[in-house]
């Protein structure tokens, strides 16, 4: 009997280390998303100043994507390499923009980024689909970009 009892305690701990885990597995999807668009949105503010050009950022419901001003004045062309062209967000999470506290998505680009470093102010929300976000982007109009946990309250 208390071999029995033994053996239902340590299956009891490993099955909650495993809930533990995997939850902590999907808040780790959540992290590595948020800096994957910071470092994107650092290094596309450094390719517009390299090209002395503007990008701008299309977020829909299931990708993300930068532009650049076309040869055409106000048209815009996407980005096909492979750093700041399409990338798919999965299914189960949400990516929203702000930019002056108003939901953007689709296009045209909202989100512009000047060749001389300066950025639309705007607000990158990251979280689980139908759960509030726990991640933030904030762009600064000096270019300044950074990432944080939102803290529940």
């Amino acid at each position: 009997m208390i071999e029995l009892l033994v053996v239902m305690v340590m299956i009891s701990i490993i099955a909650s280390l495993a809930a533990l885990s995997i939850s902590v597995n999907k808040n780790k999807q959540l992290e590595t998303l948020t800096y994957q668009l910071t470092n994107t949105l650092n290094l596309a503010q450094q390719e517009a100043l390299l090209r002395s050009t503007t990008l701008g950022l299309v977020v829909s419901k299931n990708s993300f994507q930068f532009y650049q001003v076309g040869v055409k004045e106000n048209t815009w062309e996407g980005m096909s390499d492979s750093l700041l062209g399409l990338k798919h967000i999965p299914k189960d999470i949400k990516v929203t923009l702000k930019i002056q506290n108003k939901i953007v998505s689709g296009a045209p680009p909202k989100l512009i980024i000047s060749g001389s470093g300066e950025i639309t102010p705007f607000t990158l929300y990251v979280g689980k689909e139908g759960s509030p976000p726990l991640y933030k982007i904030i762009g600064e109009p000096n270019g300044h970009i950074k990432s944080e946990m939102i803290h529940a309250n």
